[in-house]
């Protein structure tokens, strides 16, 4: 198992050369063209004087998948980097991890051109290289394995999010592991929707291609439209999926989505799946395989699996058994095995664990503690957060989790990285950040503030609202800011949250009202979607009433059932308010009346010519 990653897919790229690697579209790459391709820019990467740490970023493309293998091949490691994440949070990510040369495209290349050696992909499109790479180290050497792969962000519970540092013997460990579970075939295909900077993303590139697949590519965006992934998965004839299960939810409810014939398996992660998303699953699509897995990004995305067909008299859907090369231990508060059914913290330990997090010893000594658990003896451990419980036949159910910490369609939040930004601002004197709704499928972050007496009450929240959008990614961002006197104590100091208001109270502002028959129509829309116990305006911002990439799936369904047309969520990116989605319909009218009045014209001169 020593083996570097890329030595895999060099292997499958010379057994396999003309077999298809990646579709984007219309185009189809080979094996051979791919490996070529990332051979070229792995030479410009060694050219250049770059650091251990090589930044990726672009958006979802070939480019991408190309930059990915390229890294790796010149014998460093990738980050891969949101395009959408907000730019400071961009900056601490570069600056964390010693980032000297950033691959990105024109796009994006002006925000960082003075501070990093910029690589613009788009002036390299196309180029090739057939000559072997030599890589910066010996792929021989004792230490090899065990340098740097990848390194991934994850929410921090300082303020700052925290880089994960996975090398090539957990990245290989659990790609082979990968192929235990589900044995990929050669030519399968495999859908690539996930975002760059979430850990299923290694899964959906790095496991598909050393083992054969094919990676057909989600357009920039699409993951957040199911209307566009289920006619994906038709148009490509797509055999796995990955769905967290909110999405899974989403998709499996919505009456424009289906799954082909050609899914074999759907893998499901990120979040709790619930038995009734297993059941409605297996009523639709009995042909395929369910996988619930399990994994912190700390352990190399996942390291349990759970075959859904096995679920039975199960009160809840396990995590599953433990992947080769890794141990799942549920410790008492002493650190000893805990029985069947007694519940417990639940620790990782083998392959699949981190090196540790990117220049943060201490965090690194916290987290990953080597210790002496009886009857196993002396081993390296990572502390998850999470409650859980061996159950009767070997699997083991998760419970909860012992902090604050959240996961929300897919992404780990740290509730306290929520509160010491909102604290960072000028306005605030204090502020309690809390999840309502944990017990749903779609839970959201409410953040209660006290603002500094010299701050304009009638401008901070909105004022808020702009500063965390340059700070946070948008799935960090509270639903509802509510802003009180002070914050409610109990006797004993601590938050009464029984005193809280609700968090569908938000801030006063001017009423704007519909101006038009499309404005009143998509503000009964809004209203039916959206928990908001006071008029919407139509300047509100859907984010800031709540509203998030799942719910605006059901904003779109019912703009299409109320207009007659079809929308994707893709065609509202960017409008955030009644009056801008408003224009967009409006234009779409507009232009379906115009073809009406072409039709129309044409069959009466026709008619005309007859006569």
């Amino acid at each position: 198992m020593d083996k570097l990653v890329y030595e895999l897919f060099k292997q499958e790229a010379g057994k396999n050369s003309e077999n298809v690697a990646l579709i984007d579209k219309e185009k189809q790459y080979s094996y051979d063209e791919l490996n070529r391709r990332a051979n070229y820019l792995a030479s410009l990467i060694q050219a250049k004087n770059s650091s251990e740490v090589i930044g990726i970023l672009l958006d979802r493309s070939v480019d991408m998948v190309e930059s990915v293998w390229a890294v790796i091949m010149s014998g460093h490691a990738y980050l891969p980097i949101d395009p959408s994440l907000p730019h400071a949070r961009v900056t601490y990510m570069l600056e964390n991890s010693n980032v000297r040369t950033l691959l990105t495209s024109n796009k994006y290349a002006n925000c960082y051109r003075n501070n990093y050696e910029i690589v613009c992909l788009e002036e390299h499109q196309g180029k090739t290289h057939n000559q072997q790479i030599f890589l910066a180290f010996e792929p021989d050497s004792v230490d090899a394995a065990d340098r740097l792969a990848y390194v991934m962000y994850t929410s921090g519970t300082t303020g700052r999010p925290k880089g994960v540092k996975i090398s090539h013997h957990s990245l290989v460990g659990y790609v082979l592991a990968m192929q235990d579970i589900y044995p990929l075939a050669s030519g399968e295909r495999v859908l690539f929707k996930t975002p760059f900077n979430f850990d299923v993303s290694v899964r959906e590139i790095i496991w598909t291609l050393c083992f054969g697949g094919t990676l057909v590519i989600a357009e920039p965006e699409g993951h957040k439209d199911p209307v566009y992934i289920s006619e994906l998965m038709e148009e490509y004839r797509i055999n796995l999926v990955h769905f967290v299960p909110s999405m899974l939810d989403v998709f499996l409810r919505h009456p424009g989505t289906h799954f082909s014939k050609n899914i074999k398996c759907v893998i499901c992660s990120g979040e709790a799946l619930q038995i009734n998303h297993v059941e409605t699953f297996y009523q639709k699509i009995p042909y395929a395989r369910l996988l619930n897995m399990y994994g912190p990004t700390e352990a190399t995305v996942e390291v349990s699996a759970f075959d859904c067909a096995n679920l039975k008299e199960h009160p809840s859907v396990p995590i599953g058994r433990v992947i080769a090369n890794n141990k799942l231990l549920i410790l008492n508060d002493d650190m000893t095995l805990c029985k069947q059914n007694e519940m417990g913290k639940l620790y990782i330990s083998g392959d699949s664990l981190a090196l540790g997090y990117m220049n943060n010893e201490k965090l690194t000594q916290q987290k990953f503690i080597t210790h002496h658990v009886k009857t196993i003896g002396l081993i390296r451990l990572y502390e998850t957060g999470d409650i859980a419980r061996y159950l009767d036949d070997g699997n083991i159910e998760y419970i909860g989790r012992e902090d604050d910490q959240l996961n929300i369609r897919g992404y780990r939040i740290e509730l306290n990285e929520i509160k010491n930004i909102i604290m960072s601002h000028r306005a605030i004197e204090n502020v309690y950040v809390t999840a309502h709704g944990i017990d749903t499928s779609l839970p959201k972050i409410v953040a209660y503030i006290t603002k500094h007496e010299y701050y304009d009450k009638a401008n901070v929240i909105g004022d808020l609202f702009d500063f965390l959008k340059t700070q946070l990614p948008e799935y960090m961002i509270p639903g509802s800011i509510i802003l009180i006197d002070e914050l409610p104590l109990t006797a004993n100091g601590k938050i009464d949250r029984n005193s809280l208001p609700e968090p569908t109270a938000l801030f006063n502002k001017k009423y704007l009202e519909p101006t038009n028959d499309i404005e009143k129509r998509m503000l009964a829309i809004w209203g039916s979607h959206l928990n908001v116990n006071r008029q919407i305006s139509i300047d509100d911002n859907y984010f800031r009433l709540g509203g998030d990439s799942l719910s605006l799936i059901h904003i779109v369904k019912g703009i299409n059932s109320e207009f007659k047309t079809s929308f994707l969520s893709l065609d509202f990116i960017g409008c955030e308010t009644i009056e801008e989605q408003s224009d967009v319909v409006a234009r779409k009218l507009q232009a379906r009346l115009h073809e009406v009045s072409k039709e129309t014209t044409s069959k009466e001169k026709w008619d005309e010519f007859e006569l």
